[in-house]
């Protein structure tokens, strides 16, 4: 009797139902599931008929993931936004949240200052790296953990905003912030995680 089952991918009804089952019966079940964030995954799972009370039972924490490029280290340099980049920045993302969060993180220093007074970094090119500026991947993450305050607002049939602002209320890093995190640590740049973020 297995301990941990992994199902492919959870494509239709059939398949979430055989997951919740197995779940129901005390196994841990790993599975993947195509959503944008890691909070769409809830309504994903009703839309394809999972009663409310069985997702909330047997979900425990949800990851959502992507992979961004990492900067060469060989030729990475310093620079900061000019403000076109700032300009588009801001009007796909909610930058006073960002901003705080870069600093509980420790990120940064100041919220206050913006992101005109950031240093970010990214990779000049070089034979190492072919001159594209990056050598390698990394993992970009969202990661959800049903509480028993979500487990209620899914009982409810919350809606994806009312559940995102739980998750936020209970410390989830959103997938950008934690891009940010990355690129503010030189990691990656700013272009790849608004590259892999865009909805």
């Amino acid at each position: 009797d297995p301990d941990i089952i992994m199902v492919g991918e959870i494509r239709d009804q059939e398949t979430a139902e055989i997951a919740i089952h197995a779940a129901m019966t005390g196994h841990l079940v790993l599975s993947t599931l195509h959503t944008n964030d890691a909070v769409t995954t809830l309504p994903r799972l009703s839309d394809m008929g999972v009663p409310a009370f069985l997702i909330a039972a047997t979900t425990n924490i949800i990851v959502a993931q992507r992979l961004v490029r990492k900067i060469c280290p060989n030729c990475i340099q310093s620079y900061k936004l000019d403000k076109q980049t700032i300009e588009d920045i801001k009007q796909q993302l909610n930058i006073e949240s960002i901003m705080a969060t870069l600093q509980k993180e420790k990120a940064i220093v100041d919220a206050k200052k913006g992101l005109e007074s950031l240093l970010f970094y990214r990779g000049k090119g070089c034979k190492q790296c072919g001159g594209s500026g990056y050598k390698g991947r990394i993992g970009i993450y969202e990661t959800l953990e049903i509480t028993e305050t979500m487990s209620e607002l899914i009982l409810k049939k919350a809606n994806a905003a009312e559940l995102k602002n739980q998750a936020i209320k209970q410390g989830m890093l959103t997938i950008v912030e934690d891009g940010f995190i990355k690129a503010r640590s030189g990691i990656t740049t700013i272009e790849e995680i608004m590259r892999v973020t865009k909805e």
